[in-house]
């Protein structure tokens, strides 16, 4: 191998929400299945370089070339409309290296936010649901709904969580960048805690929704470091079993793009 490979482009994903919305990830692996996410590093590490002036509204300041040999999966982020990115990358044994910057949406906004994601990938998996809204009336658990087109019968509830992020939605919030190192390891843990919580919370409002089941929605939207093929893959053979016999309709892993969402309890 030499030293200096050629760079391998990112594959620009999305337009999100506005034109000044890009999404770009490279992946040495396949795209989502619900079946099985490919190994990490499957066809071999590849170095990636996002180049600003292939992708539109990407700045300089933003975008930060890599990763370099010894990584296998990228994931670049820039929300035009108030200044929000990610920028990550995993490498080959597992470690994930990250930085962020601009506060969280409002809790309302980056609930709807993963709920158009949600049913943008419901759709793109053969379904035909309407756009995502937010729930009204008697608190049942239900943070977001979307109507079957097909049949008037259906609807997809949503309940919305986020991974505790240990400090990170606070220092984001105040104006501070946040540069964070974590193992596959540890973003597969912090997953599992956050859909532990969200089943207690669920089975208190059970009785009020008749017993009918809601999705589970994990936010990588924006975070999108839970995203990564790796830690997917890893949570689906640690927790996958245990996540099914939770009584959800479905658990999914909501990152920024249709292509980067995947159903956890599989």
């Amino acid at each position: 191998m030499t030293d200096n490979p050629k760079p391998i482009e990112l594959e620009l994903l999305a337009a999100v929400g506005t034109s000044d919305d890009i999404v770009a990830h490279k992946t040495a692996a396949a795209g989502p299945s619900d079946e099985e996410v490919p190994a990490a590093g499957a066809t071999g590490p590849s170095p990636v370089i996002i180049r600003a002036s292939d992708v539109g509204n990407f700045s300089e300041d933003t975008v930060r070339d890599g990763p370099r040999q010894g990584f296998n999966e990228g994931l670049r982020i820039v929300r035009g409309d108030d200044k929000r990115s990610y920028n990550g990358d995993v490498t080959v044994d597992g470690a994930i290296i990250e930085s962020m910057a601009g506060a969280a949406l409002s809790t309302d906004d980056g609930e709807l936010q993963v709920a158009h994601v949600l049913v943008e990938r419901h759709n793109h998996d053969g379904g035909n649901w309407g756009p995502a809204r937010k729930a009204t009336g008697v608190e049942k658990g239900i943070d977001c709904e979307a109507d079957d087109l097909a049949d008037d019968t259906r609807k997809l509830s949503i309940q919305v969580t986020i991974p505790p992020e240990n400090g990170v939605l606070q220092r984001l919030g105040n104006g501070h960048p946040v540069d964070r190192n974590q193992q596959a390891a540890e973003a597969v843990e912090l997953l599992r805690q956050a859909v532990a919580k969200k089943h207690q919370n669920d089975l208190k409002h059970r009785p009020a929704r008749g017993g009918s089941k809601v999705v589970l929605a994990i936010d990588a939207t924006d975070r999108a470091g839970y995203a990564f093929q790796v830690v997917v893959s890893d949570f689906r053979a640690l927790h996958g079993e245990w996540a099914k016999g939770l009584g959800f309709e479905a658990i999914w892993l909501v990152g920024p793009t249709a292509q980067t969402t995947y159903r956890l309890d599989v």
